[in-house]
């Protein structure tokens, strides 16, 4: 008589638990805690509307990360003393053909205008508050008056936790946004 095997349930689902981790290990996620608004203006050391105009990618001293410092021209400072140019210093870019990232970095592209809210790192350049939360591009409008793109979604990766229900992803006149920003500086210098 021949012995007839068992159906494993327990094996079947341990493969399949394996399986998924080795998938759910190549995805690439941060979490980073929502920032509202006003804490973003009051965490800010500087905030600044700017330019993007270079940008250098290089190994650090023990060849173990990539970090991507890009120049700014500052052409207006919105909150803090600064004129001329800041730098940005970020982890991940690409160096030759290896490339390194962390999903939820801000991306800047040169040539592009920003509203930058910064904060100044040890090594005297700055990076953006709230990883990207802090970091506002700026785009023209049909009209000729540029918009400012708010961005407080699950982008490239992140996922913002938040409480907050009035924060919305779209975009506003860059007058009523840097006026926005004045208000917040206004109230909380009372």
């Amino acid at each position: 008589m021949r012995r007839r095997k068992k159906f494993r349930p327990g094996l079947i689902l341990l493969v399949a638990l394996a399986a998924g981790f080795v998938w759910i290990s190549a995805l690439q996620a941060s979490v980073v805690r929502f920032m509202p608004f006003e804490e973003q203006v009051s965490t800010a050391e500087i905030i600044v509307v700017a330019e993007a105009v270079s940008q250098v990618s290089s190994w650090d001293s023990q060849g173990r990360f990539i970090f991507t410092e890009t120049t700014f021209q500052v052409e207006e400072a919105v909150k803090g003393t600064v004129s001329g140019t800041v730098t940005l210093r970020q982890l991940g870019g690409q160096v030759g053909e290896i490339a390194q990232s962390v999903a939820g970095s801000p991306v800047v592209i040169p040539g592009r205008k920003y509203v930058l809210f910064l904060e100044l790192r040890t090594d005297g350049s700055y990076r953006v508050v709230g990883f990207n939360q802090g970091c506002y591009p700026i785009a023209g409008t049909t009209k000729g008056k540029a918009s400012v793109t708010t961005m407080a979604a699950a982008v490239d990766g992140q996922q913002l936790l938040s409480d907050e229900k009035d924060y919305i992803l779209g975009s506003m006149g860059l007058s009523e946004f840097l006026s926005r920003i004045r208000m917040h500086l206004e109230r909380n210098s009372e």
